[in-house]
């Protein structure tokens, strides 16, 4: 089911009915649609670029259900004004991708991982690394795997649950807006502001995807 009953009554609503792409913002290449099974997917073939909500959040738990392909490069937007779409100077992205990638430049000499800390699944992109486990592995089920993740945005507090462990809970103010990738990232102050899927040329998949306002 798209939003059952019980989450209904605490609060959640649908971003996604699963039928359409009411909700949200599609680009006219088409690239994201439903497709079989109530399913939301980015098809890079037909073209590229962000999927927006028409709606901006401030406080809220959201929750979905994602499926990566091999070296699946994507996010989630968070906090974008609808007049600065930028994960960078309007909002920010908390990571979504394919933390065994073989595509990304930088090496994790420890692991044979190619990925900076910053950049792997889970992170404020940037800014703040993950939570992995203690042999240095991520959360994420292999790829092809439905995974379920749910963040909390509530001030300037984030909160990440990925597949029920928790792989990130800081306080944004805290952080430096100079990040760990030498770029600035002022959007971690942002309050309000559109959620996003910002998929970089690798298919993804979505269901489920609901959303309570705090």
């Amino acid at each position: 089911p798209v939003c059952t009953d019980e989450k209904l009554a605490e609060g959640f609503v649908p971003l996604f009915d699963g039928k359409t792409m009411a909700n949200w913002v599609v680009p006219e290449s088409g690239c994201y649609r439903v497709a079989a099974g109530g399913v939301m997917e980015y098809r890079p073939e037909l073209g590229g670029g962000g999927l927006w909500t028409e709606r901006e959040y401030g406080d809220f738990c959201l929750r979905f259900d994602f499926r990566l392909t091999s070296d699946c490069n994507n996010g989630l937007a968070v906090r974008c004004p609808k007049d600065n779409l930028n994960t960078y100077t309007g909002g920010f992205e908390v990571q979504i991708v394919d933390d065994e990638s073989t595509a990304i430049s930088e090496v994790l000499p420890q692991l044979g991982l190619r990925q900076q800390a910053y950049q792997r699944h889970g992170a404020v992109y940037g800014v703040v690394p993950p939570r992995v486990r203690e042999d240095g592995r991520s959360f994420l089920n292999p790829v092809g795997r439905w995974n379920r993740q749910e963040v909390w945005m509530k001030g300037s507090r984030l909160k990440v649950v990925l597949n029920g462990s928790v792989i990130q809970d800081v306080d944004l103010d805290a952080c430096p807006t100079e990040g760990l990738d030498h770029a600035a990232h002022p959007g971690i102050r942002s309050r309000r502001g559109c959620l996003g899927w910002l998929s970089h040329g690798y298919p993804c998949f979505w269901k489920r995807i609901r959303i309570k306002e705090l």
